[in-house]
């Protein structure tokens, strides 16, 4: 029987989607934060399917672990500090930023209540902490980077601070308020959130309003990224567009102001605060600030090459990539 062309292609339409569907992409999260939130929208809201991805979510607490996981092929996605991706490639990982994860600087300084800090600018206040015990995520992680930089620029040396790592925000906060086994953190949201929230400790600056150092700065509009391996990219380039494709339409979607309820709803229940006071006010607020800062997808070229001068000038690479051997020729 002769077919006419538009009723077979009503019926390999659907064959290609399906096909398409097997295209299964895991994807890193942080457990516990907002993060890579337009990963887990795009899963949960219909966006991969739509771009005939199957996205899994596999949460890796850190940025240098994200970067481990992906070269080592147990994610396809990370999503990780833009300048611990560089160095990854630096030392050889084959790897491309394909998309912006955060653009501005995003971390912050919290400290325990019981220290008496009184905040007086960077250098003011780093002078109070010296000697004292400092929580960063992971060693050589953005969060030690960036409070080192802080502190070079006020003039003090690395050895006048004890750094810890401290893991995620979940048992970055345990470490601070409870065990007290550090006096203060640089660290991700929601710490910021709970300090100046529920006053379980204290907001000693943040991105709104420290003044960071000109290196620093120059990376602003690049400062998380989402990597994939190289191979995956040359293989499958289709592939790598439909994610991108994916991640736009999350990300548009969750700075919808409409759609704000639903971003609560969908990411509420892995964004977990425990026995917090007012937990749901450290929530709101928590997402709020985060899709603030999460920009619209776009990697500044210019800003990732501020991160190559910043790693290079720091003696963290020993020479410098450039920028269109970082970022895939595709991304936004």
């Amino acid at each position: 029987m002769r077919m006419f062309p538009s009723v077979l292609a009503a019926i390999l339409l659907p064959i290609a989607v399906s096909a398409h569907a097997r295209d299964k992409v895991v994807i890193q999260q942080y457990q516990g934060t907002y993060g890579n939130a337009a990963a887990v929208v795009a899963a949960k809201a219909g966006m991969c399917e739509r771009n005939g991805l199957d996205c899994e979510i596999k949460y890796v607490n850190s940025g240098p672990l994200g970067l481990q996981a992906l070269v080592g092929k147990s994610i396809d996605v990370a999503f990780v500090g833009t300048d611990s991706l560089i160095m990854g490639i630096s030392r050889g990982a084959k790897i491309q930023l394909v998309y912006a994860g955060y653009q501005p600087l995003t971390l912050s300084l919290v400290a325990r209540n019981d220290l008496g800090l009184k905040p007086e600018g960077v250098k003011a206040t780093l002078e109070q902490l010296k000697g004292k015990r400092i929580g960063v995520t992971i060693r050589g992680a953005q969060t030690e980077m960036h409070f080192m930089s802080l502190v070079k620029a006020a003039g003090m040396k690395p050895t006048d601070f004890t750094v810890i790592p401290v893991g995620g925000p979940s048992t970055a906060y345990t470490a601070l308020t409870v065990g007290k086994s550090v006096d203060a953190m640089m660290i991700m949201n929601p710490l910021k959130q709970i300090c100046v929230v529920a006053k379980t400790c204290q907001l000693v600056f943040d991105s709104d309003t420290v003044e960071w150092p000109a290196e620093l700065k120059a990376m602003d509009g690049a400062s998380v990224a989402m990597a994939m391996r190289t191979e995956t990219i040359q293989s499958n380039p289709d592939l790598v567009q439909r994610f991108i494709l994916a991640m736009s339409e999350a990300n548009a979607w969750i700075r919808d102001p409409k759609n704000r309820d639903e971003v609560v709803k969908i990411l509420g229940p892995t964004m977990t605060l425990g026995d917090i006071p007012n937990a749901d006010d450290v929530r709101r607020s928590w997402i709020d600030n985060d899709i603030a800062q999460m920009g619209d997808g776009k990697l500044s070229r210019p800003a990732v090459q501020g991160v190559i001068d910043y790693l290079a000038a720091q003696n963290l690479i020993e020479s410098k990539p450039s920028v269109s051997s970082v970022v895939y020729n595709g991304a936004p």
